[in-house]
């Protein structure tokens, strides 16, 4: 049995413990430890709401963040599920069809009307795991301007 908690400040630096690991994994970035401190709290106030994930003896294995997008044309809100990482021992398990309808039935309960996320087409795993729960792909292109890192 798990357990999603929505996180407080109070909880910034285990965010940051868990989003070290998951950089570390990942190697996409050098991790900045009190630059992510500092962009996590931040974050609080901008429409990010940030998810834990506790197993059974209540330690941490994974997180996630929703933030809410302003959505023009319609009533309800878009949702931006980011930042997903479950600790590797813990994969494999079932674990992510639980989050994912405690995430769903979130947003429902907080105006939301979609739940959207990038995932990179080689990653055939992520892919997956996320059409398993329902998710569908979209006619939409991802284009970025990155000029540093």
């Amino acid at each position: 049995m798990i357990e999603i908690k929505e996180a407080k400040e109070k909880d910034v630096s285990l965010i940051v413990d868990l989003l070290s690991e998951m950089q570390a994994e990942l190697k996409e970035i050098n991790f900045d430890r009190d630059g992510y401190l500092q962009a996590v709290q931040e974050s609080f106030s901008e429409n990010v709401f940030w998810f834990l994930f506790y197993d059974e003896k209540k330690t941490a294995f994974g997180l996630c963040y929703m933030q809410s997008v302003h959505n023009y044309w319609r009533l309800k809100k878009r949702y931006y599920l980011g930042g997903f990482f479950i600790q590797p021992e813990f994969r494999g398990q079932g674990k992510f069809k639980q989050i994912y309808k405690f995430l769903r039935e979130w947003a429902d309960v907080n105006q939301g009307g979609q739940i959207y996320v990038h995932i990179h087409e080689n990653n055939a795993k992520s892919l997956s795991v996320f059409k398993s729960v329902g998710m569908e792909d979209v006619d939409y292109t991802l284009l970025v301007d990155h000029w540093a890192d």
